[in-house]
């Protein structure tokens, strides 16, 4: 099933085109990574699907229940919040539940009630579906995978560095209840162990990836699909980056041939011309 399609979308900043009636899709499950010089409208592109940049003309389809969750897209935080309060915010409604399975659990020893029971029961029932008495352990995994120590934990967000910040971000996605991932650069300020981390997670994600990375290594190993923008424009190749490449490579020999034969089908007409103009030149004198 197609999760995103942008159809003849066309963006320009002043007398600058960006998009010139861009085409693509995603779909469903897909891991697909964005290449392109600088200037393309890689960035312009996500920003568009996010929501966050509008566009000219054309059309943009995200099917129904899409829960979109992006990397460049820094969360605004209470000034007091630490690290480790940032990486609870994607799971307070399980907090929220909770909560409330705390205070029934409370009354339930000083109160007797059929309805009260039946309520518990449900709410627990919600609770255990979303694996809710793992939060403890996802938020440790994930701030183990990303060397978040307790001193870093009990860091303030706000006094982070813009790298730290896009890790603690990186961090939250992973711990968020969406379906599509849009990633750009994700492997900036991340060490070895880090990304290999990142790159596993993303292949056992069930949800859509779109990702912008410059790092071809990491193309190979979380990616199924290469679309490539250049000048404003899409083009689509399967498989991962090695993949990517060869096609690439076998494409641009084909246009060399192509051109190839094309410029001496120009230079036999060009000594097709010339000898015309010599014979015409000939005939006038004959005459």
């Amino acid at each position: 099933m197609i999760r995103i399609v942008m159809k003849d979308i066309e963006k320009y900043f002043g007398a600058n085109y960006v998009l010139k009636k861009l085409n693509l899709e995603i779909f469903e499950g897909e891991r697909v990574g964005i290449l392109g010089p600088n200037g393309a409208g890689k960035s312009t592109a996500f920003k568009i699907i996010s929501g966050s940049e509008n566009y000219e003309t054309g059309a943009l389809f995200i099917t129904r229940g899409a829960k979109i969750g992006v990397l460049d897209q820094i969360p605004i935080y209470p000034e007091h919040y630490s690290v480790k309060q940032c990486l609870y915010t994607p799971l307070e409604p399980l907090m929220d539940q909770k909560r409330e399975l705390d205070e029934m659990t409370e009354r339930l020893k000083s109160e007797s009630s059929d309805r009260l029971l039946e309520k518990y029961g449900e709410q627990l029932s919600r609770f255990e579906l979303a694996d809710g008495y793992s939060m403890d352990d996802r938020v440790s995994e994930v701030a183990k995978a990303f060397n978040f120590d307790e001193i870093f934990l009990e860091k303030p967000f706000m006094l982070l560095s813009g790298g730290e910040k896009t890790k603690v971000n990186l961090a939250c996605l992973f711990l968020s209840d969406i379906n599509v991932l849009l990633l750009d650069e994700p492997t900036n300020h991340l060490d070895l162990s880090t990304i290999n981390w990142v790159e596993d997670h993303i292949k056992k994600f069930a949800g859509t990836v779109v990702v912008i990375s410059h790092d071809r290594y990491f193309l190979n190993q979380a990616v199924t699909r290469i679309i490539e923008i250049n000048d404003g424009q899409a083009q689509s190749f399967k498989g991962n980056y090695d993949a990517y490449s060869q096609q690439k490579k076998l494409q641009m020999e084909q246009q060399m041939e192509q051109y190839t034969i094309e410029q001496k089908k120009i230079k036999q007409l060009e000594e097709a011309a010339k000898r015309m103009h010599e014979w015409a030149k000939k005939a006038d004198k004959w005459f």
